[in-house]
């Protein structure tokens, strides 16, 4: 498969960084918050008494999956009423044999009016007769779709009394209980975090510059987070005149509910770092940046943090990183367990609870795969403060049996002159 590149326009601002002396474009405060994508206060139309309530905070709910059920006595024996009036057709039966026997009366009141053994009043009175058994049976039927209309609506308002979800999501909070009553409140709330929205305000001397359809890497403020990448989705053709900003609107995938939402941000469009600074600088712990070609990396940082560990040049960092990534990729393929193992810090956890676990966990799956192979396009790296780096890019999975597409993010550190993993991600493509 040939490497994917991204043909997405992007924009390329420099920040200042722990007062490195680089052009800075945003001065001013921005505002960077991860939100849900849908909200749903989920309540219902009538009145009642909750009898069961199905969900609890943080519980996981498919569309349409039921979150409480009213007491619902009354409508279900209304509705076993409307369906035996539905299903009972006796009153039909008797009309088609009504008319049966009226359409053989006059059938012989013609032949004996020929023979002229009856009168023609009594030929009319016979065909009187079958008219009104047509009515009877039109009646009849018209009658049994109302009762089917009836069961209809009584099939309604017992749904009315099962309350169920209107997003896929995640329940946020639950307001009621089992046996509270119900009138002018929600039940609970659903909050769809796949995908997130971030909203961005962006000073209004950017605008023009972000456009829909736009690549952004955002980083959460959350503990050994690591960069993901969002979409443009909305910029507002409305500024703000209080603030001087208008509002950009990202879209980022979260299908494994990763990330929560709600934290604050930052968002980069290429080297410019959007998010709740106080100043127009970073410190080196929140640090994340990629130096420009054209500018050259300083020898130290100001005085301030001068005893913070310090960053090996950025060209290092992207070459030794690619090699050790392209180490880990070929142990891998090739099933070198013990090297692989290498690749990792000491004490890599992944998605166990123990160390132990996930190396047991690992050396399974790799000796069940069979024959593998791996392919890596699309690699970035982006140098980041006390001597880490984060890697990001496009791994093509084939074993026996099995392939997939993902994009990986790992943020790996330097140990002793060797860059080892310490966070690895991965989201589909």
């Amino acid at each position: 498969m040939s490497p994917i590149k991204y043909t997405l326009p992007r924009i390329l601002v420099i920040c200042a960084i722990g007062g490195i002396g680089l052009p800075v474009h945003a001065v001013q405060p921005l505002v960077c918050l991860i939100q849900p994508s849908k909200i749903a206060e989920v309540g219902t139309s009538v009145t009642g008494v909750i009898e069961t309530l199905r969900v609890e905070r943080g519980d996981t709910v498919k569309k349409g999956q039921v979150i409480a059920i009213l007491r619902n006595d009354v409508e279900r024996a209304a509705l076993n009423v409307a369906r035996s009036r539905a299903q009972a057709d006796a009153d039909v039966q008797a009309a088609i044999a009504g008319l049966e026997f009226a359409r053989q009366s006059t059938v012989r009141g013609e032949d004996l009016i020929k023979k002229k053994f009856i009168s023609e009043q009594a030929l009319d009175k016979t065909r009187t007769e079958e008219r009104v058994a047509v009515q009877k049976l039109a009646q009849a039927r018209e009658q049994s779709r109302v009762w089917d209309r009836e069961m209809s609506l009584a099939k309604s308002q017992l749904a009315q009394r099962t309350i169920v979800s209107p997003i896929s999501g995640i329940v946020s909070e639950r307001y009621l209980s089992s046996g509270e009553r119900v009138e002018d409140r929600s039940i609970a709330r659903v909050v769809s975090i796949n995908p997130l929205h971030v909203e961005v305000m962006v000073p209004a001397a950017n605008y023009g510059k972000i456009k829909t359809g736009m690549i952004a890497t955002v980083m959460p403020e959350l503990p050994d987070a690591l960069p993901v990448e969002a979409i443009v989705k909305l910029v507002d053709k409305l500024i703000d005149g209080a603030s001087n900003t208008f509002r950009v609107r990202l879209e980022l995938a979260n299908s494994d509910h990763a990330i929560p939402a709600g934290p604050r941000c930052k968002v980069s469009f290429d080297d410019q770092v959007m998010g709740t600074l106080n100043s127009n600088k970073l410190t080196p712990q929140s640090a994340t940046t990629r130096m420009p070609q054209n500018v050259a990396a300083p020898a130290k940082l100001v005085s301030h943090v001068s005893s913070a560990p310090q960053p090996v040049e950025p060209p290092s960092i992207e070459k030794s990183t690619l090699n050790a990534l392209e180490n880990w990729r070929r142990a891998w393929e090739s099933k070198d367990i013990p090297r692989y193992l290498a690749a990792y810090v000491a004490n890599y956890l992944g998605d166990q609870t123990s160390h132990e676990a996930w190396l047991n966990q690992r050396e399974s799956r790799i000796q069940k795969s069979g024959s593998m192979k791996i392919q890596i396009s699309n690699a970035e790296v982006r140098p980041m403060a006390g001597n880490q780096a984060s890697v990001r890019f496009q791994q093509n999975y084939q074993s026996d049996g099995y392939s997939d597409v993902t994009i990986k993010s790992m943020l790996m550190t330097l140990k002793e002159g060797k860059w080892l993993i310490l966070e690895e991600r991965s989201q589909p493509r």
